[in-house]
């Protein structure tokens, strides 16, 4: 006997309501596991945490979740007319259990008290507020993707927009920091100022002679005017790298200027290392209250 199985699609035409109409929101511990690709099209992408964090890079022809980058951050320093400095960085807390906490992710330092992830892919949106920050303060981070249009859809960019408005009743002063790692796994990799145009930035480049993998570079680049770079950070052992950084950066918002270019090789470094692969730009600016800048 043969026994046929029937099954039907009933389609019913769908009422959208206006709770549909609204991107996704997420907050708290739903950003613990949320991992979002940016960049164009086939040009690998770089993996953005919920708590707004750099969680992978991986542009190299192969996918690497093993490989965290080391001590890459946006941070921001505030100074209200009159009152103490506060710096921090542009991240969530960690969310319990902590077992992405780490020394090489400068775990030790502050971060942002409530972090809000919206994503309306190929846009998406984090939003930072603390108590000691009298900041609003959104990263929009958009894909190069543009329907019909494989050309401009794949080129390797990514756009990190950020929206800071004075909400203080007196003028404020800010810097917004970025601390990137060298990812390139050569034998020699180097750290190059840059400057083209109205762009000023760091390139991150390895020797022409290295495996095909790795001969390509990439660019932090920032449009502003007030930027200050360091190809490097401090050499030592132990954290001092990023405790002469952190100090640095946290006592006034200015950063000691860094041009020379930095040679340096790709290896893991041991717990009582640092990595001397971190270049970093800062962009200084005052706003007035309720005033708005992009940067």
């Amino acid at each position: 006997m043969i026994y046929r199985i029937v099954i039907i699609f009933l389609l019913l035409p769908v009422c959208r309501t206006a709770a549909q109409d609204m991107p996704f929101q997420y907050e708290g511990q739903q950003l613990k596991t949320i991992e979002v690709p940016i960049g164009g099209i086939s040009t690998g992408n770089i993996l953005m945490g919920g708590r707004g964090d750099f969680s992978h890079i991986e542009i190299f022809n192969r996918p690497n979740r093993l490989r965290y980058p080391i001590n890459t951050f946006f941070a921001i320093y505030s100074e209200v007319e009159g009152e103490l400095p506060v710096s921090k960085i542009l991240e969530g807390e960690y969310i319990p259990p902590y077992g992405e906490e780490t020394h090489l992710k400068s775990s030790g330092l502050p971060r942002i008290d409530e972090v809000i992830f919206i994503n309306n892919y190929p846009e998406v949106l984090w939003q930072f507020k603390d108590q000691d920050l009298d900041l609003e303060m959104n990263l929009s981070v958009s894909n190069p993707f543009i329907p019909l249009d494989v050309e401009n859809s794949a080129f390797p960019l990514v756009d990190f927009r950020w929206s800071v408005v004075n909400t203080a009743n007196k003028r404020t002063s800010i810097t917004l920091l970025l601390n990137m790692e060298n990812m390139i796994e050569a034998e020699s990799i180097s750290n190059q100022f840059f400057e083209d145009g109205e762009l000023t930035g760091i390139r991150f480049f390895a020797d022409s002679s290295t495996d095909i993998n790795n001969r390509g570079q990439y660019i932090i680049a920032t449009d502003q005017d007030d930027v200050t770079a360091q190809t490097h950070l401090y050499s030592g052992k132990w954290r001092d790298d990023m405790h002469i950084l952190w100090e640095d950066f946290s006592s006034d918002g200015k950063i000691s200027e860094v041009r020379e270019t930095w040679n340096s090789t790709y290896k893991t470094p041991s717990y009582n290392e640092i990595s001397n692969r971190n270049g970093v730009l800062a962009v200084s600016f005052t706003l007035d209250p309720g005033e708005t800048i992009e940067i």
